[in-house]
């Protein structure tokens, strides 16, 4: 590891310890939804729903490939990078605050333009690859709605503590 990449490293912890409380709000929202979303899907799963939707949704080809698992992998997918996005958009907003007003508004472009790359990536790939569910990965990517609506709720139990 170089110098270069130790002081990257070293300032990526400072700035996790320093997280902004709204941010772990929003994360704890995002894992309620998928502690809730798992069991929902585990009970769709023992019910054998997951696959009369899947053969509803989906030609012969497809669903001969077809596993149950690749529901769960890319609801959980979903939601790690759900949440990965609620982090590049924190230190984006934060980042953003140091810029004149015209600049701030092209450098939030620029990282809004990215997030969208790497998802449109991300689903390219899950679906030229099948290795998990296309549909339950963008219903994990809403978590991160989910997360935001109910932050107000996760601050009042947080701050309750």
């Amino acid at each position: 590891m170089t110098e270069k990449d130790r002081n990257i490293w070293k300032n990526f912890q400072k700035q996790l310890r320093n997280l902004h409380p709204t941010l772990v709000e929003i994360w704890l929202g995002q894992m309620i939804f998928g502690f809730c979303g798992g069991v929902l899907l585990y009970i769709c799963y023992l019910k054998g729903w997951i696959m009369k939707a899947a053969s509803a949704l989906y030609n012969e080809g497809v669903l001969e490939k077809f596993q149950e698992y690749q529901v769960f992998l890319g609801f959980f997918i979903g939601i790690l990078i759900a949440m990965g996005m609620a982090f590049h958009m924190y230190l984006g907003l934060t980042e953003s605050l140091l810029y004149d007003e015209d600049s701030s508004k092209t450098y939030q472009i620029k990282r809004v333009l990215i997030r969208a790359a790497v998802i449109l990536g991300m689903l390219g790939i899950i679906i030229w690859t099948n290795v998990m569910d296309p549909m339950a990965f963008i219903l994990g990517l809403l978590s991160l709605k989910v997360g935001a609506y109910m932050q107000p709720l996760t601050h009042r139990l947080k701050s309750q503590r």
